[in-house]
């Protein structure tokens, strides 16, 4: 009985301890869109939720990026990181920027 209730104990702080690490890592990643270049050669990535720029020299993009790009970056230790692109929030974003500008237009 005591070794059956020292496995369950072990399990749950093990399915406790994933839940935590899972949380934070997940608390350290943010999207962010390409909004522009500038004239130095720095590329201007607005940081979703974060309210924040972060500027990354452009030959440190992944080669398909372009304005209006989204990415998913990681944050550790206090560095971003690109992880990837996210074509279908970029698709989405664009098709949204798209009704809008055709909503003006028809005014």
């Amino acid at each position: 009985m005591k070794k059956g209730f020292r496995l369950i104990v072990l399990i749950s702080v093990c399915i406790i301890f994933v839940s935590v690490l899972n949380a934070a890592a997940s608390s350290d990643t943010v999207y962010g869109v390409l909004d522009r270049y500038t004239d130095n050669g720095l590329a201007v990535i607005l940081l979703e939720d974060r309210k924040e720029e972060w500027m990354v020299q452009k030959d440190e993009l992944p080669a398909s990026s372009r304005e209006g790009v989204w990415f998913l970056i990681r944050k550790n230790v206090g560095m971003y990181s690109i992880l990837s692109i996210d074509w279908e929030k970029t698709k989405k974003a664009a098709e949204q920027s798209q009704k809008l500008m055709e909503k003006l237009r028809s005014k």
